[in-house]
C-alpha cells in the first residue's frame, strides 16, 4: 500500500500525526509525496478521494473515487470515520474475491 498526492502539503498535518499516533501508528519518518506513474503501475486497486489521476494513471485503468469522504480540514473525527467505514468494506470486499483492475 503507499499513498501520495496529486498536490501533497509540504507535511503531515499536525492533527493527523496527533491522531494517528493516538491510534498506535506512528508517522514521524512519513513525509507527503507526490503521485507518480510508477506507483500506479502495479496497483491492484487505486483509491482517491476525487482528484484527478489521469496523468499517472495507465488509460483504461479503473480509479475508485471515494468522493463522499469529507476532507480533514473540515473535521477529521468525521473524515477519519468516513475514511476508516470505506477501508472496512474494501477489505470485506477483497476478502471475499471482489473486484479488481
Amino acid at each position: 500500500m503507499a499513498s501520495a498526492g496529486t498536490e501533497p502539503d509540504v507535511a503531515i498535518a499536525p492533527g493527523v500525526v496527533r491522531a494517528l499516533r493516538a491510534e498506535g501508528l506512528d508517522l514521524s519518518d512519513q513525509r507527503p509525496r507526490k503521485v507518480t506513474s510508477t506507483d500506479t503501475a502495479a496497483a491492484s486497486r487505486i483509491v482517491a478521494f476525487g482528484c484527478d489521476l489521469s496523468g499517472v494513471v495507465a488509460s483504461g485503468v479503473a480509479v475508485e473515487q471515494w468522493t463522499d469522504v469529507p476532507a480533514v480540514s473540515d473535521g477529521l473525527p468525521t473524515a477519519r470515520a468516513a475514511i476508516r467505514h470505506r477501508l472496512e468494506r474494501l477489505l470485506d470486499e477483497c476478502a471475499a474475491g471482489g473486484p479488481r483492475r
